[in-house]
């Protein structure tokens, strides 16, 4: 008889609410495993999840946690807002006030990107900090792109932090000839900057919005795509830079946070201070395909590295736990 698999707790939000990276993540790593044995509960409730069962609380969940409860729960750090603070906030003021009175009370926690567990340590935070990365539900078929015409996806929802407005409006300013781009993401999560962004996207050519995509159809424009452009001020991991390195496209990224560690800079692809680079790089990619060229077969070269999927990823999870 084989041994019965450990039980956990997960006090999540609704992942079928509204797609993003911590509820992919999140789903993902429940879904791997339980195919892997082990009895999971979620629920958005404590009161939801049996007693005396290992726990992880989701950092939208944290803040409201009663620190008894918090003290027997990890934390999955997906995003703390104190790596973009709202304006007039600096990260260092916004994480000892707003994050750090409840961040402080978990046994321990399970971060998304080796840039957040070294956040956290910058942070004087003493207690374990565990990394799983995100990884993938399927292999993708690495497929030969051509590098005329740029075709070009962004994967992001429509929030400031994403940086998409500022990517239009360096579009506006010196249209790449010839290059599409597509943008797809949810728009309800911030509808005011959506609105704003929607309405300069009328204007341009070339630039579409596709709305929300599943899974399968994600990974249908990603095979539609010779290029991902990541325009946010911010990743404490990027799954979208991870999906579409996977799937041997190059990116073109806003340096910020753990982006770096998706691009290989000057192999497969391009690191950039501002969204006025990003659209530089375009235009010159553009109007001189043979530049664009090498940046490709890097990426296509590359991708099997980038390739791990989620039983993997919860494989190394069953680990983490059999040593605590």
């Amino acid at each position: 008889m084989k041994p019965k698999k450990q039980a956990y707790a997960f006090l999540i939000p609704d992942t079928g609410a509204f797609v993003s990276g911590g509820n992919l993540y999140n789903r993902h790593l429940i879904d791997a495993l339980r195919e892997l044995g082990h009895p999971i509960y979620e629920s958005a409730q404590p009161e939801g999840l049996p007693e005396g069962v290992p726990m992880l609380t989701d950092t939208l969940l944290a803040p409201t946690l009663p620190p008894a409860l918090a003290k027997q729960s990890g934390l999955i750090v997906h995003h703390l807002q104190s790596l973009h603070p709202p304006a007039g906030w600096k990260g260092a003021d916004w994480f000892r006030e707003k994050e750090w009175p409840w961040l402080r009370h978990f046994g321990w926690y399970l971060a998304t990107s080796p840039y957040t567990a070294d956040y956290l340590q910058s942070r004087d935070v003493s207690k374990p900090i565990e990394v799983i990365e995100p990884a993938l539900k399927q292999l993708p078929v690495v497929q030969d792109k051509t590098a005329h015409p740029i075709q070009a996806i962004v994967v992001a929802n429509v929030v400031e932090r994403k940086g998409i407005l500022p990517l239009l409006n360096a579009w506006a300013a010196a249209p790449p000839e010839g290059v599409v781009l597509s943008l797809a993401g949810n728009q309800d999560m911030e509808p005011a900057y959506a609105k704003q962004c929607l309405s300069v996207v009328e204007k341009l050519e070339g630039v579409h919005y596709l709305g929300t995509l599943t899974q399968e159809a994600l990974q249908a424009a990603y095979a539609r795509s010779n290029l991902l452009i990541s325009a946010a001020y911010m990743e404490t991991y990027g799954m979208a830079l991870q999906e579409a390195a996977a799937a041997g496209l190059p990116v073109l990224a806003y340096a910020g946070g753990n982006v770096p560690n998706h691009v290989d800079a000057g192999r497969n692809g391009e690191l950039c201070p501002s969204h006025t680079e990003i659209v530089s790089w375009l235009n010159k990619w553009a109007t001189q395909p043979e530049t664009f060229k090498p940046y490709l077969e890097h990426a296509r070269a590359l991708a099997p590295n980038r390739q791990r999927l989620w039983a993997d990823a919860a494989a190394q999870f069953e680990a983490i736990k059999i040593q605590r």
